[in-house]
């Protein structure tokens, strides 16, 4: 299990422009409940124990979705009206290291899946 550079709590809450605190701070804590969850499955041996802590990171990832395509429309309407671009990148770095740790969580939680059923990924 590869180990994280960082956790998302800590990005400085300054990189994040106030009126998107409550986005990105709710895109966080579901990428936190990712990672947490692709630990329980680290610890899977079987279909039936799989099948059983799966359904939680299905739904974790798909409302995942859901607010990092809301912070990418709230991304665009602050680039829209910045006028602090050195505001903006960093912001937009905090959402992408966010991003980036949801996508290794998600993608060790497929390994995990295809080494239960013996599968290779297509």
């Amino acid at each position: 299990m590869a180990e994280d550079s960082g956790k998302f709590s800590s990005i400085p809450q300054d990189q994040v422009p106030e009126e998107a605190k409550e986005s990105f701070n709710s895109m966080s804590q579901k990428s936190e409940s990712l990672k947490s969850t692709r630990d329980e499955l680290a610890g899977v041996e079987n279909k039936d124990d799989l099948k059983s802590k799966l359904p939680k990171a299905i739904v974790l990832k798909k409302n995942l979705k859901k607010d990092v395509d809301q912070m990418y429309s709230r991304y665009k309407e602050l680039k829209a009206n910045s006028s602090d671009p050195d505001e903006l990148s960093r912001f937009k770095e905090a959402c992408n290291d966010v991003i980036r740790n949801a996508q290794q969580a998600h993608q060790e939680i497929k390994d995990k899946v295809y080494s239960i059923y013996d599968k290779k990924p297509s």
